[in-house]
């Protein structure tokens, strides 16, 4: 069977509540669920697909070592550990809120797939724009989502049926 590594920050909150609803609909499969605070970046070589998540916590918070991003310090360990991720599919899901950040809505999708890149992962699970009001996101590549963007804040009504048609297709 299948071990897939469901990882997501911050802890107590919407993210935390949709990597919940991630794993709930992944069952009946082997999935390790836990916070990025709790890897190890060559944990990561241990699964054979990895889901991952986090939230615009607000554009400045990316790439500022000040600040507590979990996943700032993170990828700073992944770059010094060397770890080479080829051959490993990753799946990215971001939270984002609409109305507060239409200007960079869900743009941590963009940094974790730029961050993870590096380390030479492979990438699925794009997701239609369709349904969503907003005025730029980094996470946008030809017309698509680089990963699965869910709003809680505006769109909570959505999630469920956003995960289960991204779990679909991702097929892990």
């Amino acid at each position: 069977m299948r071990k897939i590594g469901l990882l997501y920050w911050p802890k107590g909150g919407s993210v935390e509540r949709s990597a919940e609803k991630i794993q709930g609909q992944l069952k009946d499969k082997n999935v390790v669920f836990k916070c990025i605070d709790e890897v190890q970046p060559n944990e990561l070589l241990e699964f054979d697909s990895i889901i991952m998540g986090g939230s615009t916590v607000g554009a400045d918070h990316w790439g500022n070592n000040e600040n507590q991003n979990e996943w700032t310090f993170f990828f700073s360990e992944l770059k010094k550990a060397e770890t080479n991720l080829e051959g490993k599919e990753i799946a990215l899901f971001g939270l984002g809120n609409q109305m507060l950040y239409p200007d960079h809505f869900a743009d941590d999708i963009a940094v974790m797939r730029n961050e993870l890149a590096k380390a030479n992962a492979t990438f699925v699970g794009n997701w239609p724009t369709e349904g969503y009001d907003f005025n730029h996101s980094d996470a946008v590549e030809n017309d698509q989502f680089i990963g699965l963007v869910l709003d809680e804040d505006a769109q909570p009504e959505l999630t469920d049926e956003r995960i289960s048609g991204w779990l679909k297709q991702i097929n892990f």
